[in-house]
C-alpha cells in the first residue's frame, strides 16, 4: 500500500504539469473513469490469481506492474519549469 500511495501522489502531481490549464479538467476526469476501471478490474482479476496461482504470485504481478510503469513514466516529457524562488508562498496562493 506505501508503494501505491506514493505512485498515486506522483501521478495527481504529474497530471497539471503535463496538460494545458483548459484541458486539466477533462484530464481530471478521464483520470477518474480509468482509475475506477482499472480498481474494478484490478480486483477482480487479483481475486481470479489468488485463487489460481496464490498469494506470491500475485504479489509478483503487482511489482511487476509497478515497474512497467515506472518505464513508462520514464521516458515522460516534463516541460521546464518556472524559477519560483523569489516568490512567496503567499504570493503564489
Amino acid at each position: 500500500m506505501t508503494t501505491a500511495s506514493l505512485f498515486f501522489t506522483t501521478q495527481m502531481t504529474l497530471l497539471p504539469k503535463i496538460t494545458k490549464e483548459d484541458q486539466l479538467h477533462a484530464a481530471n476526469d478521464l483520470f477518474a473513469v480509468t482509475w475506477s476501471f482499472c480498481f474494478v478490474a484490478g480486483m477482480a482479476l487479483g481475486g481470479l490469481v489468488v485463487e489460481f496461482y496464490g498469494v506470491s504470485v500475485a504479489f509478483c504481478i503487482d511489482a511487476l506492474m509497478f515497474f512497467i510503469a515506472l518505464f513508462f513514466l520514464r521516458g515522460l516529457f516534463l516541460p521546464e519549469q518556472e524559477e519560483m524562488s523569489n516568490i512567496s508562498f503567499y504570493d503564489s496562493m
